[in-house]
């Protein structure tokens, strides 16, 4: 073996920054965003899920409406369609959560009448549970009915 200096000319060390300058121009010129491109040179921890989001409503979103609205005609009966049925593409996989932030979210959507407790067992791919399809609320988590009964003066 022989170790050898590594030469490196002025032209090849620029080149790296050159590169830079023209993903950015190329993004500019066509009125796209450099993480498009796979620039990431201006990207930090922060925003990379805003930049995920942009890319899913402004790229992936309209070609799932495209693909949702052809199955639907080609996969159901027009009495089915009349009949309000429509095919659709889950999309809550592409933005999944860790389970901690899973667990809050889902909390919130509960005591906050937002959801069913069967709703959330659904998207959880748990089997409903009898009873489970009242609203909850904030406090005590009562039924959506029963706001309102824990001021009533009476009894004995």
């Amino acid at each position: 073996m022989q170790a050898q200096l590594l030469d490196m000319k002025l032209a090849d060390a620029q080149f790296f920054e050159n590169n830079k300058v023209s993903a950015l121009q190329l993004a500019a010129a066509f009125g796209i965003k450099p993480n498009i491109i796979n620039d990431y040179t201006k990207s930090s921890y922060s925003n990379s899920e805003t930049q995920q989001v942009d890319f899913y409503v402004n790229t992936l979103q309209p070609l799932f409406k495209a693909y949702e609205q052809e199955i639907t005609y080609k996969l159901l009966s027009e009495r089915d369609i009349d009949k309000g049925y429509r095919l659709e593409i889950n999309e809550k996989i592409l933005f999944k959560m860790d389970n901690k932030t899973q667990a809050e979210v889902y909390s919130k959507y509960l005591t906050n009448f937002a959801m069913t407790p069967n709703e959330v067992r659904e998207d959880l791919n748990l089997p409903y549970i009898e009873g489970g399809d009242t609203l909850l609320g904030n406090g005590s988590t009562i039924n959506l009915e029963n706001i309102g009964t824990q001021y009533i003066k009476g009894g004995e």
